[in-house]
């Protein structure tokens, strides 16, 4: 059986969670990390945090003195570590930069490692994804399931809902027609692999300038990122870095760094960040046009654009209403634009804030008021600046790094570490939760404390009359998408089997996407990736399992009993000599089209058994296979 990591997505509800900073960079027992921890993300439930860490001391083993991706579960108080391999090898260079969906189901992060997915060669910094329900890691930074990028791939980010995946990169072998060569900003779409490039022009021009920080929108379909291009909208003229939004429905993309009254900012801006639907943005800018009465500056500051009304305000007022003095950078904003967060080094921000360092507000526009949110356990100013900060997509935690000794009572190492602190609670957005599981209906809000009747801090619920319908609930096999992350019928999948090795050290894995149904008209697609390239192959079907030798002195098993049934011949593509292949192949409308197929006609609940086969001439029998997977057929 294929290896999992720590499974069952234990959820609490929002009371359950203490409102108070906790450490998150320590070992299972407790023990802080022995060296600086980095700051990654937290899901929507406070539950998980991930980081990045050089540490040897937070999971038992870890001798490489390399950076690695942990997952801290605050509810269990354990710490493992995410960036192994399938086999459970630590990987073989550095892996950082991770982050969280708002759903808690996957993890991002960038690695150069080698070792963590068979056919990465391209000794490039790659986005991979783990799947904290399955344990599965996929290699995300390549065009549909086939080679790695050409160029590294950074500064990933997940969508909320777990769909989309949105990163940066140089790689020219993404989509076609890039040929820039500056760094651009891609989507990819993780049921079915799709990448689009979204740092373009309307119409689907490329840029003539690197983009870079993109972030996503709840449901995905909206990226703001930052840009040096000139191009993206004709009045871009400032020669500086600016702030887009890009539709991926439309495809239109908008400068949203700009003054109101038009023309284009007089500074640069940078780190865009959506509300859940789209409609604001909070940036960073040195720009002193933005809004009116703004004194000029050398520092960025935070700003909150309302893409509806075309209004933009400075977020880092004093007590007394002046503008602060000092930079500051944004963080977010609340689906309603009421509250928005960021870092500033100013200290007349907020009342008490004395220590001249970087702290994390967040400020009610609304009624004009900013409050503090880093302190020290007994109510102090804490002693050192923060050095990053992360907001969770509800705006119900922020995620922390700091050197500060006094964040919590245990903290003794006298390096940076990883702390979560509550986003303030009044500022949280609350979902109404209409079936009482603890997910509300994110198009159903409000802005508020935690704890009222009927409201909950997590949204993401798709079907809010149905209380087994949720982002935490098991997706069974009943034709619905039960867990809310956009793919339909998880539970019928197993993997099961080992894989082969073949000629050239390729170990092909099977992945299936859709509905796996012998009605259903919409697709269900075996694949087998790290094929041997440039190779012809198939994928077969059995009625029940096996655990047979393929052939004498072979490393593939047979794992399907026969008889079995053969579908149609396909070639893998990719390169001869390399692991870059892919065997893809839709099941369900094989069924549909051959009514005397072994086994058919099948009834809803019925089991097969499926493994892909192609040549490998070097190999004993002149071929090899993959492992298998377990298909429970839904109605």
């Amino acid at each position: 059986m294929r290896t999992h990591l720590a499974l069952a997505l234990v959820l609490l509800s929002p009371a359950a969670l203490a409102w108070q900073c906790e450490q998150c960079s320590v070992t299972s027992a407790g023990v802080p990390a022995v060296s600086a921890s980095f700051v990654g993300a937290t899901d929507d439930s406070g539950t998980w945090v991930v980081f990045s860490s050089a540490a040897n001391n937070l999971i038992p083993g870890d001798t490489l003195d390399l950076s690695d991706v942990f997952l801290r579960d605050r509810n269990a108080g354990t710490t493992t570590v995410l960036s192994i391999s399938t086999g459970g090898q630590l990987g073989n260079a550095n892996s950082n930069a991770p982050s969280i969906s708002g759903n808690g189901q996957l993890v991002c992060f960038v690695s150069v490692a080698s070792n963590l997915v068979t056919g990465d060669t391209n000794a490039r910094n790659d986005v991979f994804v783990r799947n904290l329900s399955t344990g599965q890691l996929q290699l995300a930074s390549r065009a549909g399931f086939g080679a790695p990028g050409s160029d590294h791939s950074f500064q990933p980010r997940l969508s909320p809902d777990a769909t989309k995946l949105v990163f940066v990169s140089k790689s020219s072998n993404f989509v076609a027609g890039d040929t820039n060569g500056f760094d651009d900003v891609f989507v990819r779409t993780l049921a079915t692999g799709a990448m689009v490039r979204a740092s373009v022009a309307t119409g689907d021009v490329q840029s003539n300038g690197n983009s870079s920080n993109p972030s996503l929108s709840a449901d995905g379909n909206f990226v703001v990122f930052t840009s040096a291009a000139t191009n993206l909208v004709a009045t871009d003229s400032n020669g500086l870095t600016d702030v887009f939004v890009h539709d991926l429905t439309t495809g239109v993309t908008t400068l949203v760094s700009s003054p109101p009254a038009g023309g284009v900012s007089n500074g640069e801006a940078d780190h865009g960040f959506l509300s859940a639907d789209a409609r604001f943005v909070v940036f960073s800018s040195r720009g002193t046009n933005l809004s009116t009465g703004v004194p000029n500056t050398s520092f960025y500051h935070p700003y909150l654009h309302d893409r509806l009304l075309n209004t933009t305000v400075r977020l880092d007022f004093t007590a007394t209403g002046a503008y602060a003095n000092k930079h500051g950078t944004a963080l977010g904003v609340s689906i309603d634009g009421r509250h928005a967060w960021f870092r500033s080094a100013a200290n007349q921000v907020a009342a008490g804030d004395v220590n001249n360092f970087e702290d994390v507000f967040v400020r009610d526009v609304q009624l004009g008021v900013t409050t503090k949110l880093t302190k020290g356990y007994n109510g102090a100013p804490i002693q050192v600046g923060t050095d990053a900060a992360v907001l969770s997509s509800n705006g119900a935690y922020v995620v922390v790094e700091t050197r500060s000794p006094n964040m919590v009572p245990t903290d003794y190492n006298n390096v940076g570490d990883v702390f979560l602190i509550p986003a303030e609670g009044p500022n949280a957005t609350l979902y109404v939760d209409q079936d009482g599981d603890g997910y509300g209906d994110p198009s159903s809000w409000s802005s508020g404390a935690p704890g009222a009747p009927g409201l909950v801090t997590l949204g993401g619920d798709c079907d809010d009359a149905d209380p087994a319908t949720n982002p935490g609930a098991a997706d069974p096999c009943d034709g619905r998408d039960r867990d809310c992350d956009g793919t339909t019928d998880e539970g019928c999948i197993t993997y099961y089997c080992t894989t082969s090795t073949t000629t050239h050290g390729c170990h092909p894995l099977m992945f299936v996407g859709g509905y796996a149904s012998a009605t259903a008209q919409s697709p269900f697609h075996l694949a087998a990736f790290d094929v041997e390239g440039a190779r012809a192959g198939l994928f077969f079907y059995g009625l029940a399992p096996a655990a047979g030798v393929w052939a004498p002195g072979s490393t593939s098993t047979k794992c399907v009993q026969s008889p079995i049934q053969r579908m149609g011949a396909i070639q893998s593509g990719g390169t001869n000599g390399q692991c870059d292949g892919l065997l893809l192949y839709d099941m369900n409308a094989y069924l549909q089209s051959h009514p005397g197929a072994l086994g058919a006609p099948f009834p809803a609940g019925a089991r097969l058994y499926a493994q892909a086969w192609f040549r490998d001439p070097s190999a004993p029998k002149g071929t090899n296979l993959s492992d298998a997977v377990e298909i429970l057929l839904g109605p």
